[in-house]
């Protein structure tokens, strides 16, 4: 069972004498297989499900051909997640290729005593947090939305004429009791909502415009954050038990 890396050369036999010009249009093949069942057993969020599948990418090393689940580029925030191999192979208490429930404080804290956890937000999480799943608030959701875009626009404002690596803007934040709060939680999952804008570096040039984030506090004084952990989708193995057709379609009966 492949963990995230399909060798071509290994699966269809194919060396330099029987032509590399095949492998490739066979990885091609491959790649579309892998983001059709990607797209159809993923069944994780759209945002998700389109970083899975932009990490499927195809590399030559060494005279061999790779259709591998690559990390993706970086997010507007600069960040290399690693969420498409953790869905790929699970997550559970061992790391990556485990599952199961974990305490997220062994992973996060490690030496550490506390540390801040961002929680990044869009316009549509808002509002679907606003509008309460299944009870369709619309009301509450509109109110807080027009709260959200307030903080916003007095951000821009603010920020008008600044640098673009600057990130700072820390005087207001959405207050508590927009959204009711989750069984077990201290506050709702809005309260000290910021506007705020992350670094621009090389590495992540499109970054400097505006971001929803919530920052909670994690500590070993803490109740412990259970994660539910994350199943292993492996979709790879779906593409594996797919190759008898795609040699056909490459290479011909």
């Amino acid at each position: 069972m492949p963990g995230r890396r399909i060798n071509l050369a290994q699966v269809l036999g194919v060396s330099k004498n029987g032509g590399w010009d095949r492998s490739d249009a066979a990885a091609l093949v491959v790649q579309n297989e892998w983001k059709r069942l990607a797209q159809k057993h993923l069944h994780a969020s759209s945002d998700t499900i389109s970083s899975y599948i932009r990490s499927i990418s195809i590399r030559k090393q060494g005279g061999r051909v790779f259709v591998e689940l690559a990390d993706p580029p970086p997010d507007r925030n600069g960040r290399r997640g690693a969420l498409p191999n953790m869905m790929e192979q699970g997550l559970g208490p061992g790391g990556v290729g485990t599952e199961g429930a974990f305490d997220i404080r062994i992973n996060v804290l490690k030496a550490k005593q506390s540390a801040a956890i961002p929680f990044d937000h869009t316009m549509e999480s808002i509002k679907s947090l606003a509008m309460g799943g299944a009870a369709m608030n619309m009301s509450r959701a509109e109110n807080v939305l027009s709260e959200v875009k307030g903080l916003l626009a007095r951000h821009t404002e603010r920020m008008e004429g600044s640098s673009r690596a600057a990130t700072t803007d820390k005087g207001e934040r959405l207050g508590a009791g927009h959204v009711p709060k989750r069984p077990g939680h201290v506050t709702d999952l809005l309260h000290g909502l910021v506007v705020h804008r992350k670094t621009h570096t090389d590495d992540n040039p499109d970054a400097g415009g505006p971001v929803f984030s919530t920052f909670r506090t994690i500590s070993w004084k803490s109740k412990p954050w259970i994660h539910p952990g994350i199943t292993a989708r492996r979709i790879a193995g779906r593409v594996m038990n797919a190759m008898p057709r795609i040699m056909k379609d490459v290479y011909g009966d």
